[in-house]
């Protein structure tokens, strides 16, 4: 009868977390369905919150022991070094990471902030290639339960920058320039994600805290995907990237150190 009621109990366990999870990945906005990337970017996006739900429950203290996965890591930091995500102020710490996997030829790394995907099939000596990151808790749909998306978006309000198209398509070509990745684009769509948010005084206020960038190779498929984070002042920070270019490492032109 014991065993009976712990198989009982377990099972309902994984019943609640199963629920959670499709809730929380229900509620992302619907992806574009017109070419190959847009699927593949809703996957990656699943595969984002299904990582942040149980990643915490795995429990390692030897995250970073292979080759490959501090090449992953070290990419996670040059990238960091050059595009300056959202809420980062400097490289991601080696006793930050909180959950390393590699399965199906994808190599996923977490910390309590970031999610970085890589393509790392066949990749014994070479540097993995990044095609997913998010910074998990600051972008325009966190990757967390219901709860803490609320929370997230109380600090909306403070997204008053002012930004154009003109600016954030700039800004998404600049951080190709320094990641190396070059292709021929085709088109572009620049979307600004606007709304109505309450302040902590309780006024209400109407600011545009996300932009959305999507790059379009000649044959019309969509190849990077830049969501940007806005704040008080200056440009938007990137809090998404989706680079689906190719499998293959990008070229390393620019420097490993922005400053110089």
């Amino acid at each position: 009868m014991k065993t009976r009621f712990v198989a009982l109990a377990a099972t309902v366990l994984v019943l609640v977390v199963v629920m959670l999870f499709r809730r929380n990945a229900g509620e992302r906005s619907p992806e574009p369905t017109n070419d190959v990337a847009a699927s593949e970017l809703k996957k990656a996006r699943i595969r984002a919150a299904r990582t942040n739900i149980f990643g915490p429950f795995v429990t390692n203290t030897t995250l970073l022991t292979t080759p490959l996965a501090w090449r992953g890591f070290e990419e996670w930091n040059r990238f960091v070094a050059l595009v300056q995500p959202f809420g980062t102020d400097g490289p991601v710490k080696e006793e930050e990471v909180t959950w390393v996997n590699l399965e199906h030829g994808r190599l996923l790394m977490q910390s309590k902030s970031h999610l970085a995907d890589f393509f790392a099939r066949g990749r014994v000596r070479a540097a993995p290639k990044l095609h997913h990151f998010l910074v998990t808790q600051d972008m325009s749909n966190p990757v967390a339960l219901p709860e803490a998306k609320e929370e997230a978006r109380k600090t909306w309000y403070k997204a008053t920058a002012k930004w154009t198209e003109q600016e954030a398509l700039a800004e998404t070509h600049r951080i190709l320039e320094k990641l190396g990745i070059r292709f021929e684009v085709a088109a572009s769509e620049v979307k600004p994600i606007t709304t109505e948010v309450q302040t902590p005084t309780g006024e209400r206020v109407t600011v545009t805290p996300f932009w959305t960038v999507d790059l379009l190779d000649t044959a019309g498929n969509r190849v990077i995907m830049a969501e940007f984070r806005m704040g008080e002042s200056g440009p938007g920070r990137i809090t998404e990237w989706f680079d689906n270019t190719s499998r293959e490492a990008n070229p390393r032109t620019a420097p490993d150190n922005p400053e110089q």
